[in-house]
């Protein structure tokens, strides 16, 4: 038996537009341990001869990594300092996707995937250094 998706399973409790909102106060912003991370972080390392908190020990080690090469570091680092690149949707055929059941939606969106992987592994192929 295929199981097919309903778009009308669950119609009857979704929110429509301009009815009130069923959560007005939004998502709460109590984030306790990333509180305690983020004051922690703040504190002098302790028994740094020149004085340091965590944040600048841990940003002085990651910055001598991605030195070194380390690509995991520098990915770090960009991600932090420029910000994680989008992800970017492309229909360069531009193709009418609503036409295709969800079964060939299903398909078509694994063969990108898949697609997507073997350019991202190749990229990567080509942008590590050559050992001597």
């Amino acid at each position: 038996m295929s199981k097919i998706f309903d778009p009308a399973i669950g119609r009857a409790t979704q929110w429509t537009k301009g009815q009130q909102s069923p959560n007005p106060g939004g998502r709460p912003n109590k984030t306790p341990l990333s509180d305690a991370y983020r004051q922690l972080l703040e504190k002098p390392y302790p028994g740094d001869p020149r004085g340091r908190s965590y944040v600048q020990r841990i940003a002085e080690v990651v910055c001598y990594e991605a030195g070194g090469g380390d690509l995991a570091a520098v990915r770090e680092i960009a991600d932090r300092t420029e910000g994680r690149p989008r992800n970017v949707e492309m229909n360069p055929m531009n193709l009418d996707l609503s036409r295709l059941t969800p079964e060939q939606r299903l398909q078509f969106a694994k063969l990108l995937a898949l697609a997507n992987g073997l350019v991202e592994t190749a990229e990567s192929a080509t942008d590590t250094p050559k050992q001597p």
